[in-house]
């Protein structure tokens, strides 16, 4: 974000940001996640024509805090970008979600005021001796979204699904038992600029 620029985002209704342009390169984000409180500070820069990376902190209020990384190869009609989330949880709320995200995406313009997004994420969780601080006995989880996106100069609106998992099949009629599937989520997501 630029100075002085604000957006409003909402992703799948539960997700609401506020963000706003310190200066060209700091940026600050407030808001709800569904009933926790959010807060973000970034700091970007860009390498050139083509890439561009970004660092900052967050927090959870009060149950956990982060860093979060990215660097994106491309300009913004087409890009790979590339990501890392750290999440730890304040050990005295007892939230075990302490985990690790990379994350690899694309974005593709497809037409005047149009593109086409994918996106991988792999989470993971340290162990602990009751198991993983996360995602239970199996120690991570993954993601793939794959969407449309269509953006004007001041709104863009996207949707598309989310396959996230794994989760194990224990029933083993008429399947073998244990098998991994992940279950595909439609997804919303708005932004207004202003």
């Amino acid at each position: 974000m630029k100075a002085s620029e604000r957006e409003y985002r909402n992703i799948g209704i539960g997700i609401n940001i506020f963000s706003y342009g310190i200066t060209n390169h700091l940026s600050t984000a407030v808001g709800l996640v569904t009933i926790l409180p959010y807060a973000d500070i970034k700091y970007s820069m860009d390498f050139g024509k083509y890439v561009h990376m970004s660092i900052g902190g967050y927090a959870f209020i009060p149950f956990a805090f982060g860093v979060h990384g990215s660097v994106s190869i491309g300009t913004p009609d087409y890009f790979l970008n590339l990501s890392y989330l750290r999440n730890d949880d304040v050990e005295s709320f007892y939230t075990d979600s302490d985990f690790e995200s990379f994350g690899i995406g694309a974005s593709f313009r497809v037409g005047p005021r149009s593109r086409v997004l994918a996106e991988f994420n792999i989470m993971t969780s340290p162990s602990s001796m009751y198991g993983y601080d996360a995602f239970y006995e199996y120690g991570y989880g993954d993601s793939f979204s794959w969407g449309y996106g269509w953006f004007g100069r001041k709104m863009r609106f996207e949707t598309g699904l989310m396959a996230i998992g794994p989760i194990y099949n224990y029933n083993c009629f008429p399947e073998p038992c244990g098998n991994r599937y992940h279950v595909p989520i439609p997804f919303i997501a708005f932004g207004i600029n202003f």
